[in-house]
């Protein structure tokens, strides 16, 4: 139960970045600037972790008989593109529209477009890596559309559905859908610290700049804290050690406590509820998300 006890904790906290991104909202952060502060402060965490790894092992090296080099395996064309383009869409952009679609939208609702990412990554490996999806994956898809669809259309509940909170919430699932279709290659060529330890900061630094970054205030400090360390860079280590010691499919079935713990502490804190419909199109959109990526990982298996 290691590895399902690792992820599951590492989902759960992924769900806390939508209070940490509302208390800081409450406090007067604007909500773009949010996703820098978070990349910044994570970044950070990956930077001292991977300074530290090297420096461990220059100095196990330097003990051994026939000494070994520590260092960044050789990297291709492909590497490089792949990191500019992880950087720019799974940090940049994700990292911006999460909070944005918090702000507009509330956490429930953000949390059920954000988890429309395996049905991006269906689509992405359909069109840029030349998958053709199963009859689970292409039904998962129109699952997931009708489910937004209905989405859309939900009336009756305190949560505001608007075309902003909708397009906020696609976009942060869509830019998510990154890390399987651009981020995975990356983690088992480079090691998932090293590729944080270099695109956060940097997609932080862009970040900071497109928002023009503020000094915090005081009080805004330790939820900046609990948003880069609790909720960016403890979770990344938990899910990644996670899954090395279950399997692909049983991670993507636990991982999905993460919208539903975020749906939650939306109802629980801050008085969220979704109409019938709206209701409805969440159930869809999380049963088509388990669908495609169980599909998935079960295909590569």
């Amino acid at each position: 139960m290691r590895g399902e006890l690792l992820v599951a904790t590492a989902a759960a906290l992924w769900a806390l970045i939508g209070v940490f991104a509302r208390e800081l909202d409450t406090l007067g952060m604007p909500a773009e600037q949010v996703g820098a502060w978070r990349a910044l402060i994570g970044g950070t965490c990956f930077v001292l972790h991977a300074s530290i790894r090297a420096a461990a092992a220059r100095s196990t090296a330097a003990g051994e008989s026939r000494p070994r080099i520590a260092g960044w395996p050789r990297m291709s064309r492909r590497d490089h593109l792949d990191l500019v383009l992880f950087c720019l869409v799974g940090v940049v952009v994700f990292y911006a529209s999460l909070p944005l679609a918090v702000d507009t939208g509330g956490l429930s609702l953000a949390w059920v477009l954000l988890y429309t990412a395996p049905i991006w990554v269906t689509l992405g490996a359909a069109l840029f890596l030349g998958e053709r999806p199963g009859a689970r994956q292409a039904g998962a898809v129109a699952l997931a559309v009708a489910g937004v669809v209905a989405l859309v259309a939900s009336v009756g509940g305190t949560v505001e559905v608007t075309w902003w909170s909708i397009s906020w919430g696609l976009a942060a699932g869509i830019s998510y859908s990154s890390y399987y279709l651009r981020g995975r290659r990356l983690f088992g060529h480079m090691g998932a610290i090293r590729v944080y330890a270099l695109v956060l900061p940097v997609g932080g630094v862009i970040l900071a700049f497109i928002t023009r970054i503020s000094v915090p205030a005081t009080s805004m400090v330790v939820w900046l804290v609990l948003l880069g360390v609790a909720s960016t860079y403890v979770p990344y280590l938990l899910f990644g050690n996670g899954v090395q010691a279950m399997s692909s499919s049983r991670a993507v079935v636990v991982a999905t406590i993460e919208p539903v713990v975020a749906i939650v502490l939306g109802v629980m804190l801050y008085g969220e509820t979704l109409g019938v419909l709206g209701v409805f199109g969440a159930v869809l959109v999380l049963v088509a998300a388990a669908t495609a990526a169980l599909a998935r990982t079960t295909s590569v298996e």
